[in-house]
């Protein structure tokens, strides 16, 4: 809807291991998007830095039914409804409904070319040291569906309106553990 507002949800990661340091490695994700009783995303943007440099841009086109890639203006095929996230809205997305409490859900996710079905599940309540101190969480599991060997946990800190302090993402044996460390709002 044109006469919504636009929100941007910017997120910078940067490794705390001295050789990702070393080789210059960081992650800047932003996700634009509309709030309508649900997230609408319009844009989202990735860049990795270093060695394995990637850039992902997409928008939304969801006159014509469209994810449009803006590196080479390609369209894909896939049908856009309603609830269809990118990979950094879902994470709003997911806070909103978790404010709603369900123990379950699911969301349709733009990734990888192509539009996936991430499944998420509470599976517990833990206590997670963070920057902000010990903060009471609940330990969230997404279902990677066809994908073996492949698990990711959030916690999602209540007292912080069910925002992600802390996610694990293992696959194929490696582990990628992040952890919030300062939250700016403006």
């Amino acid at each position: 809807d044109e006469g919504e507002p636009r929100w941007r949800y910017v997120r910078d990661t940067e490794p705390t291991g001295w050789l990702a340091r070393s080789l210059g490695l960081s992650v800047a994700e932003s996700a634009e998007f509309q709030w309508a009783g649900h997230i609408r995303p319009l844009a989202y943007d990735y860049k990795r830095t270093g060695p394995k440099e990637k850039l992902v841009s997409l928008r939304f086109d969801w006159q014509n039914g469209k994810i449009i890639d803006a590196i080479d203006g390609a369209a894909w095929g896939a049908d856009l409804t309603t609830g269809a996230q990118d990979k950094m809205s879902v994470g709003i997305a997911l806070q909103a409904r978790m404010l709603k409490n369900p123990a379950t859900t699911d969301f349709t996710v733009a990734d990888g070319g192509r539009l996936k079905v991430y499944d998420f599940k509470i599976i517990g309540r833990e206590s997670v040291d963070t920057a902000f101190g010990k903060l009471q969480t609940v330990k969230i599991s997404r279902n990677r569906r066809g994908r073996d060997g492949g698990e990711t946990l959030i916690w999602a800190a209540p007292a912080l309106d069910h925002l992600a302090v802390k996610l694990q993402k293992k696959d194929d044996g490696e582990v990628v553990e992040i952890t919030l460390r300062s939250l700016q709002t403006k």
